[in-house]
This record gives structure tokens, C-alpha cells and sequence, in this order.
């Protein structure tokens, strides 16, 4: 066995040569603008052995840190149209779990996506129903699927002909369902052996490249799907790209760097999409919503202080873009934990905000994904407060 010491990295470029039996071979550069130790490592040299080479300093390395924007989110000015009407479950149904995800099919009904009680990072498959579906009318339960499918579900889309696309970002894959759960295809190759690692150490060397195909996802986000079948997925906590494929899972296209700049994401939470097919995309760590074309070009950033950090993305029949802001307690320790709904213009101006942080009625605690029906009612799936809060809009 072969133990190789701690080695400290300091503002330099290291390769790894990574020689694995059968003669796989993978290196990559890694940089850290912070300190980085990596620890003892123990290895058997049969079957891997890593040699860090000390590339010389002139070396220059394109590999940096990206800041995570924050807003100073001002306070309201007026009072909210909003009124909260109820939260689901309700006291006699079942619970449910961590609130990721919320869509409405065509015929009003509400699929509500959840972890069942279980973690982000669940590493096995959820042995209960992950999906709820409620009626438009009652919101009485008509239906529950989805147990030992999913290890932890992130995105729900109803698409044109009822079919339920969900996203997995620990399977790396993305579903399309009937209605009732049956499974009709699944999209996303499966990983080479090495790029879990790789995507682990990427998490902080933001732009280690690791090799991955256009058809590999790395923990995608959500979906949206097109008239015609074709599809784009947020591709999402470890990439920084928007794809598209055709219907039957052809890649045409994809806007994919990590960064601040237009066409540039850090960490695509969910997309919406209007009449024209305009696709926007909730660029949730630099605190914006950007619009392509659904060829993937850009058109313009809605970027101000009232947007908050968007996670959630829904447009209504009436042409409003509804934005669910999940706060930044979960970019940073001592982030604001602050919840609003906001209500824009396709064009980005603010038409309405209601913030109200915390666990009671009317309240919110990390709203994670939002959808509105036919007639402005709005739902709101909720992470901490496990649940699916929806809200009415006064009329005078």
C-alpha cells in the first residue's frame, strides 16, 4: 500500500494523473483561490495510484471562485394583493415531506412533488410516494405515486399533453410519466466510474473540467417541454448549462459556462416559459432571471434588488411571470431567511411582492417552486415547512 502525504494548495494549478487499472486514464487541473488540504491518502497500487505534479508557476489557470450575489432586499412599500387560503396537506390527509416541487395539469389538477420525509442528499431510493395529486375543486388526495423510483426528486413539469417530467439530482436523470406514474422514458446517460469524484471536488474548483457528454447530467433542476416535444433541462447544481433535446432525446443545443456574464449561470434552479417559447431561467446564485429564445440565445437579465434570489419560476395564462424567492439561508450561514412572492411583468416590472417569513398560515419558509392555475390561484411548495401553501389575489 502506498500513502501519499497531505498536500496543501495554495493559489497554483496542480494536475492529477489518475492511472487506474485496465489502463483508464483521467487528469484534470485543479486550482483553489482558497486554501485547499487534501488529506493522507491511502492506495493500493494495484489498483489506483494518484502522482501530483507541482505544474510551474507561470503556468496561468483560468479556474476561480465565483461570488454568490446578494440582494439588499428592500422592504415592502405597499401592502400584498395576496391572501394565503390554505396549506396542503391538511391536518387529515397524510403528510407529505420537503415541498420541491409544484405543476397543474389540464385539467386544473395539482401535482405536488416532495422528498416523503426524506433529505436532499438521500443516497437511497424513497420507499414512499413522492408525488400527490390533488383536486382543483376539494383538494382532496386522487392520487399518490412515485415510491421506489427516486432517491431525491427536485423538479415537477406538466407538459402540453399531461405527461409528469421530473428531475432526480442524485440519479442524474430525467422521467417522463403518465398521469397516473406509469414510466415512459428516462433521459441522461450514467456516469463514467470517475465523475461523482470529479464532481465532488468541483463543487469547490467551480470550473474543473470532468469530461462529461452533452446527454450526462449532473444534477439537473427542472424541465420544460416545448409544443413539439422537444425539451430544455436546467442543468443545475454541478453544471452550469440549459440544454435542449429533441423528442426523442437528440441534443440540438445548449448555453453552458459558469459565471456572472450574460448567458453565463451559477446553479439554473428552474425555468418557465412564455407564449413566444421564450425560455426563463432562474439563475439562482447570481440572483437574476435570464430569457433565451428557444434557440438558446440570449435576450435580456431581469436583475434588481426586490428579485431576491429566485428558485421558483411559473407564467400565467395572463402573461405575469411569478417568482417564488427561497432567501440565501442556504448560500450562507448567516444568510436572510427571507421567503416572497413576486409577481412581474414579462418585461420585469415588479406588479406585486408579498413576504411574510415563517411557519403559520400565510407564512413561508423557503419557497422552493411555484405554479399558477387558470384563475391566479397560486401554489407555492414550501421546503422547510413541508408543504403546499396556495394563495388567492384580492379583486376589488
Amino acid at each position: 500500500m502506498i500513502l501519499l502525504d497531505p498536500i496543501h494548495i495554495e493559489n497554483r494549478c496542480v494536475t492529477y494523473q489518475v492511472w487506474y487499472a485496465k489502463n483508464y486514464t483521467f487528469s484534470a487541473l485543479y486550482h483553489s483561490v482558497n486554501p485547499l488540504r487534501l488529506p493522507a491518502m491511502p492506495l493500493k497500487n494495484t489498483t489506483l495510484l494518484i502522482m501530483p505534479v507541482i505544474l510551474a508557476t507561470t503556468l496561468s489557470c483560468s479556474f476561480r471562485n465565483i461570488d454568490i450575489t446578494t440582494h439588499d432586499v428592500p422592504e415592502l412599500t405597499k401592502q400584498s394583493e395576496l391572501v394565503s387560503k390554505g396549506v396542503l396537506p391538511t391536518q387529515t390527509q397524510a403528510p407529505t415531506g420537503a415541498g420541491s416541487g409544484v405543476d397543474i395539469d389540464s385539467q386544473g389538477n395539482i401535482f405536488f412533488l416532495h422528498r416523503s420525509g426524506y433529505g436532499f442528499n438521500n443516497n437511497t431510493l424513497i420507499d414512499k410516494d413522492v408525488v400527490t395529486v390533488y383536486s382543483p375543486v376539494s383538494h382532496e388526495i386522487i392520487g399518490n405515486w412515485g415510491a421506489n423510483q427516486f432517491k431525491s426528486p427536485h423538479g415537477i413539469t406538466i407538459d402540453d399533453n399531461d405527461h409528469v417530467w421530473i428531475t432526480d439530482i442524485k440519479l442524474n436523470k430525467v422521467y417522463q410519466f403518465d398521469p397516473s406514474g406509469k414510466l415512459l422514458k428516462t433521459f441522461g446517460q450514467n456516469y463514467p466510474f470517475y465523475m461523482e469524484a470529479c464532481l465532488k471536488v468541483r463543487n469547490l474548483l467551480k470550473n474543473l473540467p470532468c469530461g462529461q457528454n452533452e446527454y450526462t447530467f449532473a444534477r439537473p433542476t427542472d424541465v420544460e417541454v416545448f409544443s413539439d416535444g422537444s425539451f430544455v433541462v436546467s442543468d443545475g447544481y454541478r453544471n452550469s448549462r440549459i440544454v435542449k433535446f429533441a423528442q426523442d432525446g437528440t441534443f440540438q443545443w445548449e448555453v453552458s459556462k459558469l459565471g456572472k456574464a450574460d448567458s453565463e449561470f451559477y446553479l439554473p434552479h428552474d425555468l418557465a416559459k412564455d407564449a413566444d417559447d421564450n425560455i426563463y431561467v432562474a439563475d439562482r446564485r447570481n440572483a437574476r432571471i435570464q430569457i433565451f429564445s428557444n434557440q438558446g440565445e440570449w435576450k435580456r437579465t431581469l436583475n434588481f434588488p426586490e428579485l431576491g434570489r429566485p428558485y421558483g419560476l411559473d407564467i400565467s395564462k395572463d402573461n405575469y411571470l411569478y417568482v417564488a424567492d427561497g432567501g440565501d439561508s442556504y448560500e450562507f450561514e448567516s444568510g436572510e431567511q427571507r421567503s416572497q412572492i413576486l409577481k412581474l411583468t414579462l418585461e420585469g416590472d415588479i406588479v406585486d411582492r408579498y413576504s411574510d417569513f415563517g411557519q403559520s398560515l400565510g407564512k413561508l419558509d423557503l419557497p422552493h417552486d411555484i405554479a399558477v392555475n387558470d384563475l391566479g390561484r397560486i401554489f407555492v411548495a414550501e421546503v422547510k415547512n413541508n408543504r403546499l401553501q396556495f394563495f388567492d389575489q384580492r379583486i376589488d
